[in-house]
């Protein structure tokens, strides 16, 4: 499996590369610093009141003509929650992407890799995560595509419990103009998953009676998406959970949006609600073997609020507050509270 992975981020580096020697490419680089206070409850890894200190940088390259694009970008982010005995995050990303434009019909492929590490009092955790996917949209008639998205992917969650997931999922969508500034958009997603626990690390840990949980992810999505003098992206999906561990109505809901308007030319505001909600009814089996459940790196819930002035092209200060949780690993982990934090941001 690692030689899959690892030939799959290989081959993509080579596609992604090759493009460099046009002159239409473009170097891009960000970074962000971020410092601020918040308040939380929840289990015992971060104090309840405390500051929080942050930094985001990001380099990338990309590339666009008429007949493709292709980009990569690597991310880290280190978090410290707290400042004596404090929580510690760090948070690093790479991904890829290579799309080919045709008169009717379009088709790439994108990878991506995120390791995350989590260490402080009573947590020492971390995620690595893997995905390849294969995209296509056609166009039947111009202004109603049709995408389809089939993809694998994999994860590895190492604790007290140490937990492998593999999912091959297929996504369809479509949209439909409501007016000349927005458009309405469905589909369909279902994915197939298996997760095997390994042999646990904690002492006195009771092994449950089984070792591999498999099943389905599948539902309907739809959004909302509105681009003039404001920018609006609303994206919902709902999802049907079906394994061996959990009985019906088991389900999980995925709401995204993004809404930003310039109120000058240099002052901003823009709205981030990311929540992730699920109720899963376990069964017997599935009271036995909670390492077992499936546990999506992507589970985090955030409401931002974002005010920020640009000084220049290339540099802004801002003030983000809102509502924060963190669930990790069948919320034995986990911490939500609300910050307040200063931050500037440079990039081309």
């Amino acid at each position: 499996m690692k030689r899959i992975r690892w030939g799959c981020q290989i081959l993509f580096i080579s596609a992604a590369l090759l493009p460099l020697s046009y002159i239409n490419g473009q170097f891009r680089i960000k970074a962000t610093a971020e410092t601020g206070y918040y308040t939380s409850n929840g289990t015992s890894i971060i104090r309840q009141s405390d500051y929080l200190n942050s930094v985001d940088g990001q380099i990338g390259y990309n590339y666009k003509d008429d007949a493709r694009s292709a980009e990569i970008k690597f991310r880290v982010r280190p978090e410290l929650y707290g400042i004596y005995n404090p929580l510690r995050t760090l948070k690093f990303g790479a991904d890829g992407s290579y799309n080919q434009f045709e008169e009717s019909f379009n088709w790439g492929f994108e990878l991506s890799r995120q390791l995350y590490n989590f260490s402080g009092r009573n947590i020492d955790l971390s995620y690595d995560s893997f995905n390849i996917l294969a995209k296509g949209i056609l166009f039947p008639l111009e202004n109603n595509p049709i995408g389809g998205v089939i993809g694998y992917g994999y994860q590895k969650i190492n604790n007290s419990i140490t937990q492998d997931l593999e999912y091959n999922f297929i996504n369809f969508t479509s949209s439909v103009p409501v007016s000349a500034y927005s458009k309405l958009g469905y589909g369909i997603y279902i994915e197939n998953f298996s997760v095997t626990d390994v042999i646990p690390k904690m002492p006195g840990y009771i092994q449950g009676s089984q070792n591999k949980n498999e099943g389905w992810r599948f539902g309907p999505q739809a959004g909302f998406y509105y681009l003039k003098d404001a920018v609006l992206n609303l994206d919902y999906r709902f999802l049907v959970h079906n394994s061996q561990l959990t009985d019906n109505f088991s389900y999980e809901q995925w709401i995204r949006l993004v809404a930003g308007k310039l109120i000058t030319d240099k002052w901003s505001v823009f709205l981030l609600v990311d929540l992730y909600l699920r109720k899963l009814k376990l069964n017997a089996e599935g009271e036995k073997n909670l390492s077992l459940l499936y546990n999506s790196l992507n589970i985090d819930n955030r409401i931002y609020l974002k005010t920020g002035y640009e000084l220049s092209d290339h540099f802004e200060v801002y003030i983000r507050t809102g509502y924060f949780k963190e669930n990790l690993v069948v919320n034995q982990y986990s911490y939500s509270g609300w910050n307040t934090l200063l931050g500037v941001e440079v990039g081309n």
